[in-house]
């Protein structure tokens, strides 16, 4: 629910914020072609190694053949809100999200960060103040948004196990690039946080943020027992 609203909020208001954006960073190189699939997996060989269970022994069933990759997402929300979203039609958005997904390089992941730059900059306008935005280099030329778009396009989680606060989402990515103090958050994603709110603080430069999606807390609170994650709906 809380990826959906900011979604629905970041992609009305990039489109049109066109005029009044912040920055004016150009789209960077343009990030690594690879074809998608649908599929999951593919079907294993036959046969397999002969196993020592029972008189005549079980044949071993042998590993499945992994399809294309298909999703990458580490932090909800950054791909389609960020990835080639400004002045594209609906198919070439579908595009670049599925290279963004597809891409299993993790050397080829620095080649999307034009593209989430350039919609950095207009996002750093949300609260009316541009060049505030973490990592930003306090003005609105070009190249401004180019550190935190590269560390976003590389989307993973990041965790620090020698940060000492536990409500830290983007923190550790921040400590790294100078954009914080350092060695204080932990990172990571906790099933509780609040990270829609949190990525608001991070692109328009408000911490904590004074407007967020209007989504509070999840429908159903997350379970006390492993895994942890809240009942279906």
């Amino acid at each position: 629910m809380k990826t959906i609203s900011m979604l629905a909020v970041l992609c009305l208001f990039i489109a049109g914020a066109a005029a009044t954006g912040c920055g004016d960073d150009e789209p960077g190189p343009a990030p690594p072609t690879t074809s998608s699939s649908s599929s999951t997996g593919g079907s294993g060989g036959s046969g397999g190694t002969t196993g020592d269970g029972g008189s005549g022994g079980v044949a071993d069933p042998s590993a499945p053949t992994l399809g294309a990759q298909i999703d990458r997402m580490g932090r909800p929300a950054i791909n389609t809100a960020l990835n080639d979203t400004l002045g594209k039609s609906e198919a070439d958005k579908n595009t670049a999200h599925d290279a963004w997904n597809g891409e299993a390089d993790t050397s080829n992941w620095s080649g999307f960060g034009g593209a989430v730059s350039t919609s950095l900059g207009f996002l750093d306008s949300l609260d009316a103040n541009c060049g505030n935005q973490a990592a930003s280099c306090m003005d609105t030329t070009a190249g401004c948004y180019a550190t935190l778009g590269t560390v976003l396009a590389n989307d993973v989680l990041v965790l620090n196990t020698a940060g000492t606060d536990p409500a830290g989402y983007l923190g550790a990515e921040l400590e790294f690039i100078g954009a914080s103090a350092e060695n204080v958050a932990k990172g990571g994603r906790t099933l509780s946080g609040d990270v829609v709110n949190s990525t608001y603080g991070v692109v328009a430069g408000l911490d904590p943020p004074s407007f967020s999606d209007g989504v509070d807390a999840p429908d159903k609170a997350p379970s006390a027992d492993w895994p942890f994650l809240a009942d279906a709906n």
